[in-house]
């Protein structure tokens, strides 16, 4: 503080400058990382539902998960190969907009269904001592380390599950313990089961020299393993393990000949069994021919295609050699199909055809 006197004339003015400093401080909330809820029930995190391995579990009411309930029969969580996160947010934020505050693991033995909770407690963005503030679980397998982060699970099929958005009061020292867990079960697409919604497609019908191409796509829990047998024998390199847990994998065959004709079959499995799928039996057939040329007395003539069934060809024509003309398109349904030519052949001294299949 400074004073300073002013001696203006008669008038005397005493002046005081009080100067102080105001400091601005905001300290978070603290929260622990563990598995209780209200009232210190534990609520340990399941997996899939084994009669259902679809179900969607969503969290638990707020009481927490009674040991034994039998709408939950899925296995416990155990180990590095699942991540839980605590996301946190002042009151009233939506469960998409919430900010990831600590990262965790299971237990393992006796331990399996809680986490192992990070070192110290942690923090939430934007909420006060005291106050209270929005959570959620969220859990998933992580495939080996492969899926990191949330975004990078949700394109994937793996095992997922995420609790209620709930509220708690933050704790006002390092000691606070979070209570309000929601037991849940994770939304598991193909746990326990073997791969399922096998889809395959190929070209049963090709012409030699053309490229034939099987393909195969499954939904399972990775790692998926497709294999191709031709003839009952896997074929050798054609194996490929997926660990997205929805994939496709494609065989295929260049400059086919007539050796490559037969029964092709693929096997798709993964560690909860797997099932070997007929494809189709391939058949090779030669290039076009046209043959069979007949004229009648009125000077119209017919053609006779053969080749592979249900192809359409591309139909040449030439009066003057080498420039060739499209002509016309055929469909061959049967393997042998009649061209009538109905414009008769006096329009030039000679004509030629060939014939050219389709893709």
């Amino acid at each position: 503080m400074k004073a300073t006197a002013l001696l203006p004339g008669r008038f005397s003015l005493l002046l005081f400058i009080i100067s102080h400093t105001v400091t601005h401080a905001w300290a978070q909330g603290y929260v622990r990382f563990n598995n209780q809820v209200v009232g210190q029930v534990v609520a340990p995190v399941y997996g899939a539902d084994l009669g259902n391995p679809t179900v969607v579990r969503t969290g638990n009411t707020p009481a927490g998960f009674p040991p034994g309930a039998s709408s939950y029969d899925g296995p416990l969580l155990a180990g590095s190969g699942y991540t839980a996160q605590l996301w946190a947010g002042p009151v009233g934020t939506p469960a998409n907009s919430l900010t990831l505050v600590a990262t965790t693991i299971f237990r393992t033995g006796s331990g399996a269904g809680f986490v192992v909770e990070p070192t110290g407690p942690v923090t939430v963005p934007g909420v006060a001592p005291g106050g209270q503030a929005a959570f959620q679980v969220r859990v998933w397998k992580n495939q080996n380390d492969a899926l990191q982060t949330w975004n990078q699970m949700a394109g994937s099929l793996t095992p997922r599950g995420a609790s209620d958005v709930f509220v708690e009061t933050l704790g006002t020292s390092a000691a606070t313990v979070l209570r309000g867990w929601r037991s849940f079960n994770i939304t598991c697409l193909s746990c326990g089961s073997r791969p399922f919604n096998i889809t395959v497609s190929g070209m049963g019908d090709v012409v030699q020299g053309e490229t034939v191409r099987f393909n195969v796509q499954a939904f399972g829990e990775p790692p998926v393993t497709y294999s191709w047998f031709y003839g009952g024998n896997l074929i050798p390199g054609a194996t490929n393990t997926s660990f997205s847990g929805q994939d496709s994998f494609s065989y295929s065959i260049t400059n086919v000949q007539a050796s490559h004709a037969g029964v092709y079959e693929v096997g798709v499995s993964n560690n909860y069994g797997g099932f070997l799928v007929p494809i189709v039996s391939l058949r090779v057939f030669p290039p076009p021919s046209l043959e069979s040329p007949t004229v009648t007395p009125q000077g119209n003539f017919s053609l006779v295609l053969t080749g592979a069934p249900n192809r359409r060809y591309a139909i040449e024509l030439a009066t003057n050699l080498p420039v060739w003309q499209a002509h016309r398109t055929v469909t061959n349904v049967t393997g042998r199909v009649e061209m009538a030519e109905t414009n008769g052949v006096t329009d030039a001294p000679w004509r030629f055809y060939r014939a050219r299949v389709l893709p």
